[in-house]
C-alpha cells in the first residue's frame, strides 16, 4: 500500500488478476486472519479495516464488530469490497490512511484497527506516520491486529517465486514496528499456513490487561518423584562437588 498513482494502478490491476480468485478458492491465509480477529477483537467493537482489499475480511469482521470502516487506496478493490461486504454496518471507501488522516478522524474513535497482510506493502520509512495516524483514532483501550509474511519467506519468495511478489515486499522485523509505535505487544506468533513459519500474527495494545488466575494445581506425588529422581541422579556429583569445595 504505497501512496503513489503507480501503486493505485498496480493494485487496481492486481485486484482483477489475483484477488478475485479468493472468491473461487478458499484462501487459508485469510482463514487464519479471521481466526486471529475472532480471538482478539472484542465483540461489539468499532473496527477499522486498513487496506481491505476485496472485502473478505471486512465481511467477516461484521460477525464480531458493531461497525466497520473498511478502506483501500485501490478504487477497484473498493468497488468489489462494497458489493461483497458493504452494509448498514460496514462502510467501504477509497482512503489513504496517512495522507487523509484528518478525513479519517471524522469517522470518530475505533476500538481495533486491522491490517491484514498490509504492512509488507508499505515502505518502512512510512511506518511512523502510519501508526501515528492509526493511533490518533484508537480508543484508550485500542488494539492493532496485523498479519504479515516472515522475513524468511519474503527472502525465499524474492529468490524463487518472483512472479508472486507485489509492488513492494518489505522484510519486516518486529523492531521495525515497535520503533514506530507507542503501543506494546499483546500477542505474537509464527504461523505455518502454506509453508513452514511463513506468517506472523501480531497484536498491539495500548493497555495489556492482567487476569489473575491461580496456577494449575501441582500434582504433588509426581512433583515429589521428580524431586527425588533429580537428587538421586546428582548424588555422585554432589559428593564430588563437596570435596572440590573443601580443597579450594
Amino acid at each position: 500500500m504505497s501512496h503513489s498513482s503507480d501503486s493505485k494502478a498496480f493494485y487496481n490491476d492486481f485486484s482483477r488478476r489475483v484477488l478475485v480468485n479468493d472468491f473461487r478458492y478458499l484462501n487459508l491465509r485469510q482463514e487464519a486472519i479471521k481466526s486471529l480477529c475472532s480471538e482478539y477483537i472484542p465483540a461489539g467493537s468499532r473496527v477499522l479495516d486498513v487496506g481491505c482489499g476485496v472485502g473478505i475480511i471486512a465481511r467477516h469482521l461484521q460477525t464480531i464488530a458493531r461497525e466497520v470502516l473498511a478502506f483501500d487506496i485501490s478504487e477497484e478493490n473498493v468497488r468489489i469490497a462494497s458489493a461483497y461486504a458493504g452494509s448498514d454496518r460496514c462502510t467501504v471507501r477509497v482512503l489513504d490512511v496517512i495522507e487523509q488522516v484528518d478525513e479519517l478522524k471524522t469517522y470518530g474513535e475505533f476500538d481495533v484497527a486491522v491490517l491484514p497482510d498490509v504492512l509488507e506493502h508499505i515502505p518502512k520509512g512510512a511506518y511512523a506516520s502510519l501508526f501515528a495516524a492509526i493511533e490518533s483514532v484508537l480508543s484508550e483501550n485500542g488494539r492493532i491486529v496485523m498479519t504479515f509474511p516472515t522475513p524468511e519467506i519474503q527472502r525465499h519468495m524474492a529468490e524463487h517465486q518472483v512472479e508472486d511478489t507485489q509492488l513492494l515486499e518489505e522484510e519486516i522485523e518486529i523492531e521495525d514496528i515497535l520503533n514506530a509505535t507507542t503501543m506494546r505487544p499483546l500477542h505474537f506468533s509464527y504461523k505455518s499456513i502454506l509453508e513452514s513459519n511463513d506468517y506472523v500474527h501480531f497484536v498491539l495494545a495500548r493497555v495489556r490487561p492482567y487476569t489473575h488466575t491461580r496456577a494449575r494445581r501441582v500434582n504433588w506425588i509426581a512433583h515429589r518423584l521428580r524431586k527425588y529422581r533429580w537428587r538421586l541422579s546428582n548424588y555422585g556429583f554432589v559428593k564430588r562437588l563437596q570435596r572440590m569445595l573443601k580443597e579450594s
